[in-house]
C-alpha cells in the first residue's frame, strides 16, 4: 500500500511522521519496533517517514501531505505522530495525530443499533475524513 499517512498543513513544508506502537510503548527506528529508551537523542530522527506535498497540475503545493508506512515490520494499530522539520528532535511538539489499523470503521458500526442505511451514511461520512 502507500499514502496511508496523511495530513493537512501548510504549503511547502518539510514534514515527517513517527510511528508509535498502539499503546505507545514502542516505536518505529527505520527496521523495527522498539522501546523509546532504546534511542538515543541524537538518532531520535531514526525511522521517521517523510511526508511529500500533492501537487496540483502546475505544480503549486496543495498543502496535503502523505506518506507511506514502511512495507514490513509495522502490524496492527499503531498511532501516527506529525512534526515540522527535517529531524524532529526528542519533546518536539507534534503538529498532528492519526491512528491506523487495528479496529475499523465497519468493525465498530456492526456494534451499534442502526438501520444499514444508517450505518452507511456514517462509514461515508468517516471515511470521507470526519473524526
Amino acid at each position: 500500500m502507500s499514502n496511508e499517512l496523511a495530513l493537512k498543513y501548510t504549503t511547502g513544508a518539510t514534514l515527517k511522521a513517527i510511528v508509535w506502537g498502539k499503546d505507545r510503548s514502542t516505536r518505529w527506528n527505520g527496521s523495527a519496533m522498539v522501546a523509546p529508551s532504546t534511542i538515543a537523542d541524537a538518532a531520535w530522527a531514526t525511522g521517521a517517514i517523510t511526508m511529500t506535498e500533492q501537487l496540483s497540475s502546475n505544480s503549486t503545493g496543495t498543502g496535503q501531505y502523505v506518506g507511506d508506512l514502511p512495507a514490513t515490520g509495522i502490524s496492527g494499530e499503531h498511532q501516527i505522530d506529525f512534526y515540522v522539520g527535517a529531524t524532529p528532535t526528542v519533546g518536539q511538539a507534534r503538529i498532528g495525530w492519526q491512528s491506523y489499523g487495528g479496529v475499523t470503521v465497519s468493525d465498530k458500526l456492526s456494534t451499534l443499533d442502526l438501520t444499514d442505511t444508517e450505518k452507511e451514511t456514517v462509514q461515508s461520512i468517516t471515511v470521507g475524513g470526519i473524526h
